[in-house]
């Protein structure tokens, strides 16, 4: 906005102008396509921050980050539990900050039971779901150590046969999807 301050006297008028930029103050805010997957796991982040956005700082909490200022999306490569912020800035110097955490959770292909170990129990967890009835693993296709699109007697199979005899190592979906 231009304001114009105007006076006068009787020797003449003069005329002061300041330009004042008002800033709409913003808020971060953000969603996360999935937030459960399989390393490499990729996630798309919709941005809905609100007011005026000049510049934008995502941290995906694996120490890799982005200036994208709305969407974006990132891989993350390995397991593990991530925060994710994202900093937003107005012309005049206003920030906001969202931050959530352990929004994100990457598994490793083979981690049946999502306790962060390969080891034992998964192939056990495994043979408990195909044939006891018990509870689904929290991302089905960690389970799917082949990477045939089935869970079957031959996961676990391959799973033994990975920790125990130098077998194949599990496989990892395109993406981390935890659906077949």
């Amino acid at each position: 906005y231009t304001v114009s301050l105007i006076t006068s006297n009787p020797c003449g008028q003069v005329t002061s102008t300041l330009t004042v930029d008002l800033c709409s103050t913003p808020s971060a805010g953000f969603t996360a396509s999935a937030t459960l997957g399989i390393a490499p796991f990729c996630v798309d982040f919709a941005d809905g921050s609100t007011g005026q956005v000049l510049t934008s700082d995502w941290q995906f909490g694996d120490g890799n980050g982005s200036s994208t200022i709305g969407d974006t999306a990132h891989t993350y490569a390995s397991p593990g539990l991530f925060d994710v912020s994202l900093t937003v800035a107005n012309a005049c110097a206003e920030t906001s900050n969202s931050t959530v955490p352990q929004l994100i959770h990457v598994l490793a292909a083979g981690d049946v039971n999502a306790d962060g170990a390969l080891d034992i129990t998964d192939p056990i967890a495994l043979l408990a779901y195909i044939f006891n009835g018990a509870a689904a693993p929290t991302c089905l296709r960690t389970g799917d150590a082949n990477g045939d699109g089935t869970l079957d007697i031959t996961d676990p199979i391959a799973l033994l046969s990975w920790q125990f005899a130098s077998g194949p190592t599990p496989v990892s979906p395109p993406c981390g999807s935890c659906d077949f």
